[in-house]
């Protein structure tokens, strides 16, 4: 062998010698690459409410006072206080000066074609039969409805002060004076009125 064949042979087996050492370096290096962090996720809500909602409450009317019944043993009067009046819930204040049971019984609106000089006259008929010891008639139909509506609460112990409430529609109205007499009992004995009702007031 030569002399220059054998310093080929050892500058290639150097050469192969760097090249080894060198991968194994590459292997055992430590990376240097940082780490991607963890990406955190918010959660955020989105629902909504509807907003809350009131109703106001529905006051009715308190019915308008129209006047006051006075009730005596010779006879009856109606002082008003209302006026002009117009159709609704009405109340009235009774006072009863007698010594026994007595009312107000409040007709109306008369019916169409009737008015005040009507119903005195039927009134003074009842009236008669009362006086008379007679079985009473009784109210015409055209009086219209009865305020109030049943004859219980329209009545009131002697001495005895109250109300009697009721609708009032638009139209003439009437009151009879109802008294307990010794011979025939409860019956009409007198009369007061007229007021109006009308639809505005």
């Amino acid at each position: 062998m030569t002399n220059d064949t054998r310093r080929a042979r050892n500058a290639a087996a150097v050469t192969l010698l760097i090249v080894t050492l060198a991968g194994c370096g590459n292997g055992d290096a430590e990376s240097t690459t940082s780490p991607t962090p963890a990406t955190e996720t918010i959660l955020t809500s989105t629902t909504t409410f509807p907003a809350a909602t009131t109703t106001a409450p529905t006051i009715a009317a308190a019915p308008v006072d129209v006047g006051t019944v006075v009730i005596a043993e010779s006879g009856c009067s109606f002082e008003p206080s209302a006026s002009p009046l117009s159709a609704g819930e009405v109340v009235f204040t009774i006072v009863n000066e007698t010594e026994g049971q007595a009312g107000a019984h409040v007709w109306g609106p008369l019916a169409d074609g009737y008015s005040f000089d009507d119903f005195v006259e039927y009134v003074e008929e009842e009236i008669a039969l009362t006086m008379a010891g007679e079985p009473f008639i009784g109210p015409a139909a055209w009086f219209g409805p009865l305020i109030p509506s049943d004859n219980e609460s329209s009545l009131f112990e002697g001495g005895e002060t109250g109300e009697i409430t009721g609708t009032a529609d638009a139209g003439t109205f009437g009151i009879v004076c109802v008294m307990t007499l010794e011979e025939v009992g409860l019956r009409i004995y007198a009369y007061a009125g007229p007021f109006e009702v009308s639809e505005t007031g």
